[in-house]
């Protein structure tokens, strides 16, 4: 939650696609989150990076969020299909005491990516 108490910010964790073998280490994954307000238009795209979590910094309170991924080999540049999406609901916590900040951890399979 940010010192305002305005906005917070949300871990997103994922698997890769089961059709990927990267517990072996010979093939290489880096994926892409985007999020939007729902039925906005555009995108917020972040980094592309190699790790099955990201954070999302600043959703703000009282509005609803979704997210989708999607993945490619590192070597290559033509990313797969996104994910189906998630929607993340921002609400307030109930007590404004609370020394501990809100972290909200979704996980969710990638079983919609597919690697092209």
């Amino acid at each position: 939650i940010s010192p305002s108490g305005l906005s917070y910010d949300v871990m997103v964790n994922w698997e890769p696609p089961p059709s990927a073998d990267v517990g072996v280490g010979w093939m290489r994954i880096v994926y892409e989150i985007q999020y939007r307000e729902r039925n906005a238009t555009n995108w917020e795209a972040l980094e592309v990076q190699p790790h099955t979590q990201q954070t999302i910094y600043g959703l703000h309170i009282g509005k609803e969020y979704e997210v989708h991924i999607r993945c490619r080999m590192q070597a290559f540049t033509k990313f797969g299909e996104f994910s189906d999406s998630i929607f993340i609901q921002v609400t307030e916590i109930s007590s404004r005491e609370s020394t501990f900040p809100l972290t909200l951890i979704l996980v969710f399979g990638t079983v919609g990516i597919l690697i092209l």
